[in-house]
């Protein structure tokens, strides 16, 4: 879902929109176990990543419980990459997403401001 336009909403672009740069993760590394989200937040922060906008789909509900729960203890150990999780399911309208990213990028922008002053 993260690397298909059409299924994401444009995600990438609409991020262009907003001058931030999108790094996608690894393909590879998104098709073994779930040390992924440690091996792509590591890669993330040394890259210097400001924020992680993490594309959640809600084809499974135990997957999404098992992600939402790992991320959440990966916000601890990466709490210089502060992660959202946007979710892509159903219920959720593009215009919620969308909006949900702008606050990221807001409150991400804020925060470099507030350490520029």
């Amino acid at each position: 879902m993260v690397f298909e336009a059409p299924l994401n909403d444009g995600l990438v672009d609409f991020l262009g929109t907003l001058c931030c740069e999108a790094i996608m993760p690894d393909a590879n590394a998104l098709l073994v176990d779930d040390v992924r989200f440690i091996d792509q937040l590591e890669a993330f922060e040394a890259a210097g990543v400001d924020h992680v906008v993490y594309a959640q789909s809600f084809g499974c509900l135990k997957g999404h419980v098992e992600v939402r729960g790992a991320l959440h203890g990966l916000k601890e150990r990466f709490a210089t990459v502060p992660i959202t999780v946007i979710d892509y399911d159903p219920d959720a309208s593009a215009l919620n997403r969308k909006n949900r990213i702008l606050l990221v990028v807001e409150a991400t922008r804020n925060a470099h401001a507030s350490d520029d002053s």
